[in-house]
């Protein structure tokens, strides 16, 4: 019955002997990781390592099994095919009846789609849908720590808001058809302007805020605002379209 559980498992099951060699490998893994059973057995069990992870991370593993406690982590391995996956795994050290170290065995679940799906719901809660920048959610969040931070260092933040009517100049009809990719020109031109990290937000149909940090005086304040309006004095182009924004 254990020898049929093991194969009919879904999770990955490795068994190495104490010199870290594959002794045994399921059927799951071999469905996971592209590699049949005779070509992994005798091989190290470092056969999946993608290099993604420092040795850190591998002699922190080492430790605790050697020593006789269980590890659980999330590993970056590499199919055979060279794709890369993420494996939650757990490695238990196997002892005899006298005590000594034989084996270990790992038991090894594909997450990666799972984290697929955790990062887009992520993008979708914090990120703008139409530019693909930080929305009120991340700001939020953001400006938070960036107050706990000043406040730490003893340094000044700003903000910035900078609005671009479209309307205006487009009209409604002309709006609906090129005010988003008039807008995503716009927003990549606020990202090209400002230094990388700086976190820009679209918190309005046409209005943005832009979180400043680590300011020394209010004359790098006047200086980031002069390079915004300087960023806008040559026109904004989409669909054969050139307009002249004046951010306010």
């Amino acid at each position: 019955m254990m020898s049929r559980a093991l194969e009919q498992s879904a999770d990955a099951v490795v068994i190495t002997n104490d010199m870290g060699e594959i002794v045994y490998v399921n059927p799951a893994f071999e469905d996971i990781t592209g590699y049949s059973k005779e070509e992994a057995l005798g091989k190290k069990a470092n056969l999946l390592k993608s290099g993604m992870q420092d040795e850190d991370f591998y002699r922190s593993m080492w430790k605790s099994i050697t020593s006789g406690l269980p590890f659980t982590d999330i590993f970056i391995n590499r199919r055979k095919d060279g794709e890369l996956y993420f494996e939650a795994k757990t490695i238990t050290p196997v002892f005899s009846v006298g005590g000594v170290l034989t084996h270990f065995v790992s038991t090894g679940k594909d997450i990666t789609n799972r984290l697929k799906e955790k990062e887009r719901l992520e993008r979708l809660l914090h990120y703008d849908a139409v530019t693909g920048l930080a929305n009120r959610v991340l700001l939020r969040d953001r400006l938070n720590q960036a107050i706990l931070q000043a406040r730490r260092q003893g340094s000044m933040l700003g903000i910035v808001c900078v609005g671009l009517e479209f309307s205006e100049l487009l009209g409604k009809a002309q709006e609906k058809v090129l005010g988003e990719r008039l807008l995503k020109k716009a927003a990549q031109r606020l990202v090209d302007t400002l230094e990388r990290n700086t976190t820009i937000a679209r918190i309005r149909a046409d209005e943005f805020v832009i979180l400043l940090k680590h300011l020394h005086n209010h004359e790098d304040f006047e200086t980031v605002a002069k390079s915004l309006l300087s960023a806008f004095s040559e026109p904004v182009a989409a669909e054969g379209y050139e307009l002249f924004l004046s951010p306010a």
